[in-house]
């Protein structure tokens, strides 16, 4: 079997984004204080910027109070189970030259509705482990 070293490994900066471009869906923490709340949501990412497309609601509107998210990604391959957290403030994107990338990246929601507000993580923290699996 396995040394207790081997089960849990620290995923490179690089592989941590390889696997947020082949990804889309995660999970977006936000809050404020106890009102901290999570949303699962669509995203795409390039090199080090997760976008999101969402409605106007909770997520804009705590933007404006504690811009700071966490963001979450896991999955399971090859032995492995893995976990890719990005930090950073979430932003609203209004600049045309933004939401053009945005746009070129193909940012689509699966949830029913307009999704027309534009967002994104600038990552300040990106990070990720795997750990030996039997799924």
């Amino acid at each position: 079997m396995y040394g207790r070293e081997d089960l849990v490994e620290e995923m490179t900066r690089d592989d941590c984004w390889r696997r947020l471009r082949r990804t889309h869906l995660g999970r977006l923490a936000m809050g404020h204080g106890p009102g901290i709340e999570i949303f699962p949501i669509n995203y795409t990412a390039d090199g080090q910027t997760v976008y999101l497309a969402t409605s106007v609601g909770t997520k804009t509107a705590m933007v404006g109070v504690s811009p700071w998210v966490a963001f979450e990604i896991d999955g399971a391959d090859d032995g492995w189970t893995w976990s890719v957290v990005v930090k950073g403030p979430l932003r609203r994107l209004v600049r045309s030259a933004d939401l053009e990338v945005a746009g070129e990246l193909g940012l689509r929601s699966a949830a029913p509705g307009v999704k027309d507000q534009l967002m994104s993580i600038d990552a300040t923290s990106v990070t990720g482990r795997r750990f030996r699996s039997a799924l």
